[in-house]
């Protein structure tokens, strides 16, 4: 995960760059927002996902997806970010 004086430097120099955020599973629909951020524990490792990032898709490993004051306990998952829009699909935490 970026350490928040990063994000707080890049809004600063860019202004503050939001992108739609869902996150759902089989059974709801978790969350459909827009972000500033959101860092998923990716299998290769922490990811954070900003406005205007490259195409990307991966798997998501037992960890937890936060965003702005948000944190989400997931066992395992997919995601897929283009175009400013994020899209994750998980399976929850028991």
């Amino acid at each position: 995960m970026l350490p928040k004086e990063t994000i707080l430097a890049r809004q600063k120099i860019y202004g503050v760059m939001q992108f739609k955020a869902v996150i759902a599973s089989k059974e709801d629909k978790i969350l459909e927002k827009e972000v500033e951020f959101l860092t998923l524990p990716a299998q290769a490792g922490q990811l954070t996902l900003l406005s205007g990032h490259a195409p990307i898709f991966g798997r998501l490993q037992e960890g937890n997806i936060v965003t702005e004051g948000q944190c989400f306990s997931v066992k395992e998952g997919f995601f897929y970010f283009d175009n400013n829009t994020a899209w994750v699909i998980v399976t929850q935490k028991e």
